[in-house]
């Protein structure tokens, strides 16, 4: 079951690009999946040492990385590879006991030199109830802004109308 899906922004001079879902299979695990579109790398080509993603609240760019960093290690859910560009398909299942409710943010993050690399706010198909069209309608308007829409409760990340 789809639970929700959004869009890669890089921060800073990281290159972050690409789509994303997040999936729950019929034994309630969830499953984060970069898609094809995936890309990162810092302006060089290169990558960082210790690129991860992790959950969040918000979009922590600017934030002191002391209220960061602790969210984001006990969220980090997948590692990539260090110090080269990364593309393509990358997935992982987060932790059995994370709940994702309490989240609408995935971020890259540089877990070593404690840096925000990538933000892409989740837009959480709970919001629609059963109406997965408007879901997936929605869906394709969002891209890195979030898209105002009069489906999106009071207090959502997407804002209201």
């Amino acid at each position: 079951m789809l639970l929700g899906r959004g869009s890669l922004d890089g921060r800073g001079p990281y290159v972050v690009e690409g789509h994303f879902t997040l999936t729950e299979d019929h034994n309630g695990q969830i499953q984060f999946v970069a898609g094809d579109d995936f890309s990162f790398s810092d302006a060089e080509g290169r990558g960082m040492p210790e690129p991860g993603f992790a959950l969040f609240h918000g979009d922590p760019t600017g934030w002191p990385m002391a209220v960061v960093m602790p969210t984001a290690k006990a969220t980090d859910f997948l590692r990539l590879p260090p110090n080269i560009a990364v593309n393509g398909r990358q997935s992982a299942l987060l932790s059995p006991g994370l709940v994702l409710d309490a989240f609408d943010t995935v971020i890259l993050i540089c877990f070593r030199n404690q840096t925000v690399l990538g933000v892409g706010s989740i837009l959480k198909s709970r919001w629609y109830g059963d109406d997965r069209t408007a879901f997936a309608q929605d869906s394709l308007t969002h891209h890195g802004q979030c898209a105002q829409s009069r489906r999106h409760p009071p207090g959502s990340p997407l804002g209201v109308l």
